[in-house]
C-alpha cells in the first residue's frame, strides 16, 4: 500500500469513528487513527501528537510551519481545533489544555474540557515564551526570554505554575553558565531539565547534556548521571519522581539506551534495546511503564516503537504487536497513560491511539460495560464482548437496563431502546468474534443531573451461549 492510499484509508476510518483491532503477539490492542475528519481522502497533512491524559484525550499539532493545535474527546474520539499554536500543546487529567498561541506568543491554559484559551501572566519583561510541559494536575513549566542589549542575545528564565496554571514562580537556575531547558513537571512540582555543558562540538553544533531533577516545588536539584557515557537527557517524570530518558553508554560514542530511575531520581536503570544496540525513551506513566523507540536490527533504516511493563521491566516491540494497513510498522511511541493507552507514530508519520485489551475473564464468553467519560451533559461508555473459546463464534448480543432513558447513539453496534431497556447487536462487519479475541463498541448518551445512568441487569450471549457480565 502506498502512502497516499494508506492515508486515504486512515482518513475514512477516522471519519467513520471506527476502531481497528491489532492482533498481538504479547498483547492485544485497539488501534484508533488520529486525523482531522474534515481532511478528504489523499490528504498529506502532517500531525504530531504531543499529549495524552488518563481519559485517553489526545492533543497535538497539525501542519508544518503554520501549525494549529487540536484536541480529541475521550479515547481519541472526535477532533476539535484549538486554532493557531506555536509549538507543542499538553493536557492534564482535568481536560485543561496548555500551550503557546496568539500573535504575541502567550502561554495559555483552557478551562476543563473547553476550547477557550486563557492567557497566563508570566514573569515581567519576557519578550518570547515557550511551553515545555504540563503535569497531570495542571502545573506548567516553560521558558520566558529577555533580549540582552547590545548583544541581542536571548537569555531564558524558567517559570513554573501551581495546579491548573495558577500562580507563576521563577525557578532560579543554580548557575547561569549552563543552558538549562526544562522537560517535564510532576504533581509535587519536581522539574526535570536538560543541562548543556562542556565545549560545543564544531561538527554538530551540539553540547553534551545531563539530566537534572529538582525536589518538590523546584527546590534544590540533582544530576541524575549517566549509564557510563558523558551525557544523558530526561524525557518525562511521573508523580513518584521516577525519570525516563536516554543516556550514552560509553564516553565518545553516540550509542544510547533508554533509562528509568527509581523514585525521586534514584538509581538509574538501563532498559536495554530490542536488538539493534540503541533505544530512546519518550515518556512514562505512574506505574513506571516507559515508551519510546529502539532499533530492532543494527543499522536498520528506521527504529520501532517500544513499551515496557511496570518499572521498566520487559521492553516489547510494539511494531510486532500492532497490525496496521499494508503491514506498516510503528516507529515511535510518544506517551503512555495510567490505563496503558499509548500514542504512537508509524514510519509514514501517521498517528494512532493504542488501547490495550485486557486478558479475557475465565469462561468462554465475557461481557463488560464501563463508563469512560462524563461531562458537558453527556457520557460515553465502552462495551466489550470477549470470546475465550478456541473457535470463532457469531451472533452476539448484550442487554441491560438504565436508571433512566437517555438519548443514545452507538458506534460499531445496532442499538434498540424499549423504554430504559437496551439491546445491542452486531453490525455486518463485527458479527463474528474470532477465538481469543474481543469485539468492542462505544456508546454516547445524555446525562441527568450531571450523572451517567446506572446499569442493572447486564447480560450477554455469544454463539448461543450465555456470557459472564460485569458493569462498572
Amino acid at each position: 500500500m502506498n502512502r497516499r492510499n494508506k492515508i486515504a484509508s486512515l482518513a475514512l476510518l477516522a471519519t467513520l469513528g471506527t476502531f481497528q483491532l491489532g492482533v498481538a503477539q504479547a498483547a492485544k490492542w485497539l488501534v484508533h487513527p488520529i486525523l482531522d475528519p474534515t481532511e478528504g481522502p489523499g490528504s498529506v497533512a502532517y500531525y504530531e501528537l504531543t499529549g495524552l491524559n488518563n481519559s485517553g484525550v489526545v492533543v497535538g499539532q497539525k501542519g508544518i510551519g503554520e501549525t494549529t493545535g487540536f484536541v480529541t474527546g475521550p479515547n481519541g474520539l472526535g477532533y476539535q481545533s484549538l486554532g493557531r499554536v506555536f509549538g507543542p500543546v499538553g493536557i492534564d487529567d482535568a481536560g485543561e489544555v496548555a500551550g503557546i498561541a496568539g500573535s504575541n506568543g502567550l502561554v495559555f491554559i483552557t478551562p476543563p474540557n473547553s476550547l477557550t484559551l486563557n492567557s497566563i501572566a508570566l514573569l515581567p519583561g519576557g519578550e518570547t515564551n515557550s511551553f515545555n510541559a504540563i503535569s497531570s494536575d495542571g502545573r506548567i513549566v516553560g521558558l520566558t526570554g529577555d533580549r540582552m542589549s547590545p548583544k541581542e542575545m536571548l537569555w531564558y528564565r524558567i517559570f513554573f505554575t501551581g495546579p491548573h496554571g495558577v500562580g507563576v514562580t521563577e525557578w532560579i537556575r543554580p548557575t547561569k553558565d549552563y543552558d538549562v531547558r526544562p522537560a517535564g513537571i510532576n504533581n509535587s512540582g519536581q522539574i526535570i531539565a536538560n543541562v548543556a555543558f562542556g565545549p560545543l562540538d564544531p561538527a554538530t553544533y551540539r553540547q553534551n547534556t545531563r539530566a537534572w531533577l529538582t525536589g518538590p516545588s523546584a527546590t534544590g536539584y540533582q544530576d541524575l548521571g549517566t549509564l557510563g557515557g558523558e551525557g544523558s537527557s530526561a524525557a518525562g517524570v511521573n508523580d513518584s519522581g521516577q525519570v525516563a530518558g536516554s543516556s550514552q553508554l560509553v564516553p565518545g560514542q553516540a550509542n544510547q539506551h533508554a533509562f528509568l530511575t527509581g523514585p525521586n531520581g534514584a538509581a538509574m536503570k538501563d532498559l536495554g534495546d530490542l536488538g539493534g544496540g540503541q533505544s530512546s525513551a519518550k515518556g512514562l506513566n505512574n506505574l513506571g511503564q516507559v515508551v519510546g523507540s529502539s532499533y530492532a536490527v543494527a543499522n536498520a533504516a528506521d527504529p520501532v516503537a517500544f513499551v515496557t511493563g511496570p518499572n521498566g521491566a520487559g521492553m516489547r516491540n510494539l511494531a510486532q504487536e500492532v497490525s496496521l494497513p499494508g503491514n506498516v510498522a510503528l516507529r515511535v511511541a510518544v506517551a503512555i497513560n495510567d490505563k496503558g493507552q499509548v500514542i504512537a507514530q508509524d514510519i509514514y508519520n501517521q498517528n494512532y491511539l493504542l488501547t490495550p485489551v485486557p486478558d479475557l475473564p475465565a469462561g468462554e464468553c465475557a461481557v463488560t460495560y464501563k463508563v469512560t467519560y462524563t461531562g458537558f451533559g453527556f457520557f460515553t461508555a465502552k462495551v466489550n464482548v470477549s470470546n475465550q473459546s478456541s473457535s470463532t463464534q457469531s451472533d452476539w448480543s448484550v442487554n441491560w437496563q438504565y436508571s433512566y432513558r437517555p438519548l443514545l447513539v452507538a458506534s460499531n453496534a445496532r442499538i434498540t431502546l424499549n423504554g430504559a431497556s437496551v439491546t445491542a447487536t452486531p453490525t455486518t462487519s463485527n458479527n463474528a468474534v474470532k477465538a481469543q479475541s474481543t469485539v468492542s463498541f462505544t456508546l454516547s448518551g445524555t446525562t441527568k443531573s450531571g450523572k451517567a445512568p446506572s446499569v442493572t441487569g447486564l447480560t450477554g450471549s455469544l454463539g448461543g451461549k450465555s456470557c459472564t457480565a460485569t458493569a462498572q
